[in-house]
């Protein structure tokens, strides 16, 4: 029975409605209310539609229950499209179950990724046939994959505790070039075919942002088909869609590349395996490694001679700036691989020679592409790693702008969108994400947060700091001795939410050295979840961090009482994607700060403070050590932007908010 059949959107949400009946701890609403009333609207109108939704007012069942009806009533098929792993988790481990087993709302659903995250049970077979020589002092890790693979269900990687780049797994996962599809011998068995399946039976499908733009530079190969999409956490959509409207390759992805194919140091790679190749085939391969991999080193070495050591991003704006001689090599491999396949018998081994020769021949386009600087309106950069070893170093571009991409691609094409984010305003109004992302024909709807911060929120601003820009030093040493006192009022609890990780890491030293009394947990000791999962138990440690902290972080009750916000969040102008929107947008005739760096900041200061309150019964303490929000005329524009509340520059003060605040010890 659909949701227009059994009752409105004000009695399934109201105070004694299907909502409060069945699920545990439900709170009516109104701000619920109306974001589901409007999205019911958008979806039977196929519109669009903006909506930002504070932090506390349900949106995630807003748009779910009139989406899940929707796509009920027309056998249709939606997307809801995220950018955390957090709320992917949330949505697939708790919302969309909910509406299942609790509101009787018969939708199916499934959980989308990409096709590296999936076990391939053929290259895992011909893995371990081959064996593990390429891969010293692996063999405890590769029996530990060969005990999980016996009793898994879905061959996900991220049911085994893997570093971020793992060679093995690099190995054994899915890989499309070398994909045999249904004639594959392994086809009854195969982990990404049955979430396929899956897939095209389900009538909501939860992917990632970046996922969702794969399919789109796919033509629509990766994701079944849909007929609407609900972008959630749509503040980060211009990065990512940026990211994927460009390319990046470095000298990593061609060292992998070319040791897939002849690794002489381990004695590995396809060329390696018995009587695949004729041998002057296997002779002319390996030279083209060798030609190959010099050349690489030639390439790559001459940049980091030119432009030093990392970490930094240089942009390129005239063609000349790199010298060439990689792209050719490569092709030369690739004709080499693609004439040897051709003499091979077995299917398998031939598709994934091809796949070898077609990855050799896009990086060489990709080269190409990079050094005459063919991709109009984009930007360029070469970006060089830390470190001394092993440094990676990376070609990129990028569109300046992604708003035609985005109208062209997304917004023409599909019928409904929506686009929700507890942050999409600037000043109250959704003028600058509209005009990023050229959603131009939106409806909008403004949701504020039911929460009651005027009672439970304080916000600290010091009463004298030095400027971050005139007095760098002096600042950090400011920032340092405002930390450990405020920490010491919170007893500990608290985010430190930095803008670079150099800040980060001289503060963190400092407050250790003031004889801090708590835990302090930094970004980069452990992998974030982890990382997220000892502040959570440790009810007096302190977590530094950057970025990726700042949003997607939820953390409810008395864990987190205290977020400090050190700078604000300006992107860096010297930044080459930043530097050549700023560019754009003066030539058009617009001021790049106002319309562009500051609006940008402001939003991402929303994110952060926006960690603090999480459920109705949650207090604490937002400080902001950077004094230009006081001393700057464009300061007033963060102030107006954050939730309402009193604001103190007295210590004191914050003694007394911290001591009403109950804290088992």
């Amino acid at each position: 029975m659909t949701l227009n059949e059994e009752m409105n959107i004000e009695h399934f949400f109201g105070p004694h409605g299907k909502l409060a009946a069945r699920l545990p701890h439900f709170e009516f609403r109104r701000e619920q209310v109306a974001m589901a009333k409007r999205i019911e609207r958008t979806l039977a109108t196929e519109g669009h539609l903006l909506v930002e939704a504070g932090t506390g007012t349900g949106k995630t069942l807003a748009y779910l229950v009139p989406l899940a009806d929707w796509v009920l009533d027309g056998d249709r098929r939606a997307i809801v499209s995220t950018f955390t792993k957090a709320l992917q988790s949330q949505l697939i481990d708790k919302d969309l179950p909910q509406l299942v087993d609790r509101l009787d709302i018969p939708i199916r659903y499934a959980l989308c990724l990409g096709a590296a995250n999936y076990l391939c049970t053929r290259r895992f077979r011909q893995f371990l046939h081959r064996g593990s020589k390429a891969i010293p002092a692996s063999s405890d890790l590769i029996s530990a994959i060969v005990e999980w693979e016996a009793r898994t269900r879905r061959g996900l990687r991220s049911e085994l505790a893997l570093a971020e780049e793992n060679r093995i797994w690099n190995e054994i996962s899915r890989s499309p070039d070398a994909c045999l599809g249904y004639r594959c011998p392994e086809a009854h068995n195969c982990y990404y075919r049955h979430a396929r399946q899956e897939q095209e039976d389900a009538h909501i499908l939860v992917v990632n942002h970046h996922l969702f733009f794969a399919n789109l530079a796919s033509g629509g190969n990766v994701l079944p088909p849909f007929n609407a999409v609900v972008f959630d956490e749509a503040h980060n959509l211009e990065d990512v869609a940026s990211d994927h409207f460009g390319y990046h390759l470095s000298n990593r992805q061609i060292e992998h590349l070319l040791n897939s194919v002849h690794n002489p140091r381990t004695r590995s790679g396809i060329v390696g395996l018995p009587d695949l190749f004729e041998p002057e085939a296997v002779r002319q391969i390996r030279a083209r490694v060798r030609e190959a991999r010099a050349a690489s080193h030639r390439f790559f070495g001459e940049i980091l001679m030119t432009w030093g050591e990392g970490p930094s991003a240089v942009r390129i704006r005239e063609t000349g700036a790199l010298g060439g001689g990689l792209q050719e090599p490569l092709t030369k491999l690739a004709s080499a691989l693609t004439e040897a396949s051709l003499s091979i018998e077995d299917e398998m081994e031939r598709i994934e020679v091809e796949g070898l020769a077609a990855r050799a021949n896009a990086a060489a386009v990709s080269i190409a592409s990079f050094l005459e600087l063919h991709l109009e309106g984009h930007v360029h950069w070469i970006s060089i790693g830390e470190g001394r070893d092993d440094q990676e170093v990376a070609l990129h571009a990028a569109p300046v702008e992604v708003a035609s991409h985005l109208r062209r691609e997304v917004f023409e094409p599909i019928h409904p969108v929506a686009m929700t984010s507890a942050t999409l305003t600037v000043d109250s109004r959704f003028d600058y994400l509209r005009y990023r992302l050229g959603f131009d024909d939106a409806d909008e709807l403004l949701l504020p947060s039911p929460f009651d911060t005027e009672n439970n929120v304080l916000l600290y601003l010091p009463p004298c700091a030095p400027d971050p820009r005139r007095e760098p030093n002096a600042f950090v040493d400011s920032v340092a001795l405002e930390t450990k006192l405020l920490l010491d009022a919170s007893r500990g609890r608290a985010f430190v939410l930095f803008t670079s990780y150099e800040m980060m890491r001289r503060v963190s030293g400092l407050v250790n050295s003031l004889g801090s009394k708590h835990t302090l947990l930094q970004q980069g000791e452990l992998p974030r979840e982890q990382l997220l999962d000892r502040f959570r138990q440790d009810l007096h440690s302190t977590l530094f961090g950057v970025h990726s902290f700042w949003q997607g972080v939820d953390v409810p009750g008395e864990a987190l009482q205290c977020v400090i916000i050190v700078k604000l969040p300006f992107d860096v102008p010297t930044d080459p994607v930043t530097e050549a929107r700023m560019e754009a947008l003066a030539d058009a005739g617009f001021d790049p700060f106002s319309s562009y760096l500051l609006p940008g900041a402001i939003m991402m200061l929303r994110q952060g403070v926006g960690r603090l309150i999480r459920t109705m019964e949650d207090r604490g303490v937002i400080a902001i050590l950077d004094p230009r929000v006081k001393t700057m005329s464009y300061g007033r524009y963060f102030l107006n932007s954050l939730p309402p509340c009193p604001v103190t520059e007295s210590r004191d003060d914050i003694d007394r908010f911290f001591m009403q605040i109950p804290i088992a010890d």
